[in-house]
Order: C-alpha cells, then structure tokens, then sequence
C-alpha cells in the first residue's frame, strides 16, 4: 500500500483516501458552480414580455420564471362604513358605561376595563347597554373561557337567547 503526503505536513494517507478526498472536493465544487450558475440566471433580468391580463385577475409582468404584480390591488376595508359608524357610537358609549360601572362585577375587587356582552353582540344588540357588564381583563377571559360556569352564574344569556332581545 502506498502513502502519498497530504498538503499539511504531518498528515499521511493512502492513495485511495486521497483519491476518494479529492473527488469529494470535485463535487462540492461542481454543485457550487452549478448553485451559483442558478442564482446568476434567476438575478438575470429578462426581455419583459407584453403585459397580459387573466380575466378578473391582476396584469402581470413575466421575468423568465417570475411574475410580477404591474399594478398593486388595494386593501379591502376591513368594516363597512355602515358599521364603523355604529362602532364610533359603541366606543364613546362604552367609555360612559365604563365610567358608571367602574369596578369589576364577577370579582369587585377589580376595575372594570371592558364591556362584556352577555347576550351577543349582533345587530342592534351592540348598542343596548341593558346588555352590558362591566367586567376585567381577567374576568372576561374566565367567562369565554368557561360558558356553563357563565350561564349558571348569569354572566351569560341561555343557549337559545343568545343574539336575541328580550
């Protein structure tokens, strides 16, 4: 078996290591040309072809394999107006019962930072505030949390009343 003398001194191995070595080395420079050879390509911009459209789509502009959005789509409103100007009335209306029923009614021990609504608060059931409790942070949670807990204690409307008036 012979020894053939690595670049660093001190180093001995045999031929077919070193062989084995050096076809790893090949590789790993071979799939770096080929990674480096793929980004090149892909950074690369191409002759842009003619914007097209898809029928109820946005146009878009082709670079190679990439499709660019030629026209940003605006933000839906997340509420209709209809509805932002009911919860302009909910907000101010809520800081005044807030300010009427300053402490906690589960704990009273707490601050009331929150409104809960124990029958829903779908429709017009959002301004009601016969509706209304005052509760905490914590309390509120432990209500959602626990409903039969909830209804059994009365923080919460019975199963067939929720989302209904009187």
């Amino acid at each position: 078996m012979k020894y053939v003398k690595k670049t660093k001194p001190a180093l001995w191995t045999t031929t077919a290591t070193a062989v084995r070595e050096i076809e790893r080395i090949n590789k790993l420079r071979r799939s770096l040309k080929e990674a480096k050879a793929l980004i090149r390509d892909f950074e690369k911009p191409r002759k842009a072809s003619k914007p097209h459209a898809l029928p109820g789509k946005a146009k878009f502009l082709c670079f190679g394999r990439v499709k660019v959005a030629a026209k940003r789509l605006k933000r839906l409103k997340s509420r209709s107006s209809a509805m932002e100007a009911k919860m302009k009335i909910y907000r101010a209306s809520k800081k005044l019962f807030l300010n009427d029923n300053p402490v906690c009614r589960c704990c009273e021990s707490v601050e009331a930072t929150q409104v809960h609504h124990f029958r829903g608060r779908l429709g017009p059931l959002l301004l009601k505030s016969k509706y209304w409790i005052g509760l905490c942070h914590r309390c509120h949670d432990y209500i959602h949390a626990n409903p039969n807990w909830a209804r059994v204690n009365g923080f919460l409307a019975a199963a067939g009343d929720w989302n209904r008036e009187d």
